[in-house]
């Protein structure tokens, strides 16, 4: 079994994306594991369900795949967060992109805010470790996220899967999300 959780690129554990990343390289990387190990069961959880929904679409072999809230939109979301979010990464404004990103997924009080009070509060509410362990991820965060919104409407694809699927999603997942995983 493979487990592709919010991709093995840039998450701390290998090198940066780098400029030309897109799906295609996870797909790549499960697909030498897959090669290596035999492996023919895949887990995927968020950004790792849609890479391992689109291993799983490419490749009949695929026996079993489970994915946990898979990162799949049924439509494209509005992409101003993510030039927000971009604009302040370049500015070195890690809490200003988190900021940008926390509302721009929405379903979040922090949505209706002004902006200032909005980084404000999460500034209050995440800190020290946990608060690191985020600006390290904040670059691969976006990336991810651009190639979720290249995805966005393409869901009709996965009913060529030939795998038995196992949509999962948990007691808090956001109301768009549960509306796709029934879709």
């Amino acid at each position: 079994m493979y487990r592709s959780s919010d991709g093995p690129e840039g998450a701390g554990i290998s090198g940066p994306q780098g400029p030309d990343y897109a799906i295609n390289k996870e797909c790549e990387d499960v697909q030498a594991i897959r090669k290596a190990t035999g492996a023919n069961y895949l887990f995927g959880h968020s950004f790792g369900g849609l890479v391992s929904l689109e291993v799983a679409r490419m490749d009949s072999s695929i026996t079993k795949l489970a994915v946990y809230e898979p990162g799949v939109l049924l439509h494209p979301m509005d992409g101003t967060w993510m030039s927000n979010y971009e604009k302040a990464m370049h500015r070195n404004d890690f809490r200003g992109a988190f900021a940008h990103f926390v509302r721009g997924m929405g379903n979040t009080p922090l949505s209706g805010l002004p902006f200032w009070y909005s980084k404000f509060i999460l500034r209050i509410m995440i800190r020290g470790k946990h608060w690191h362990k985020i600006t390290r991820l904040l670059a691969q965060n976006l990336t991810e996220h651009r190639e979720v919104q290249t995805h966005a409407s393409s869901y009709p694809n996965y009913q060529k899967i030939m795998s038995e699927v196992l949509l999962l999603s948990g007691g808090r997942a956001l109301s768009p999300r549960r509306k796709c995983l029934r879709s």
